[in-house]
C-alpha cells in the first residue's frame, strides 16, 4: 500500500532523477532508480491498511501526477542515450554473428 511517506520519498527520488538526467549523471540516475525500486517494493509489501485524510489523498494524487510528468521529462534526456546504446548493442551482436559465421566456415 502506498503511504504518504513512501509517496513523498518517491516524489523526491523522481526530482533527484530529473536533476541527474539533466546533468547527464548516469551513475546518480541509476542510484536513484535503485532507490525508487526499493520504495516501490516497500509499498507493495505494506499490507496494513491505513486511514488517509482527504488532504493526504489529494497530496498523493498531485505527487503521482507530477511523478508521471517528471518521468516523461527524464525520458526526453535519456531517450537518445538509450537509442544510441541499443544501436551499439545491436551492431555488436551482428558483428559477433558475422565473426562466428566466418569461423564456422573455416576448414
Amino acid at each position: 500500500m502506498l503511504t504518504p511517506e513512501i509517496c513523498a520519498a518517491m516524489y523526491q527520488c523522481y526530482a533527484s532523477m530529473l536533476a541527474a538526467a539533466h546533468n547527464n549523471d548516469l551513475e546518480a540516475l541509476s542510484a536513484h532508480e535503485h532507490t525508487l525500486a526499493q520504495l516501490r517494493m516497500r509499498a507493495v509489501e505494506q499490507h496494513t491498511p491505513i486511514e488517509l485524510s482527504r488532504e493526504s489523498i489529494e497530496t498523493m494524487q498531485t505527487q503521482i501526477a507530477r511523478m508521471l510528468e517528471i518521468d516523461a521529462q527524464i525520458l526526453e534526456y535519456v531517450g537518445p542515450l538509450l537509442e544510441e546504446t541499443r544501436k551499439l548493442l545491436s551492431g555488436s551482436v551482428k558483428d559477433r554473428a558475422v565473426r562466428n559465421a566466418y569461423r564456422s566456415a573455416e576448414f
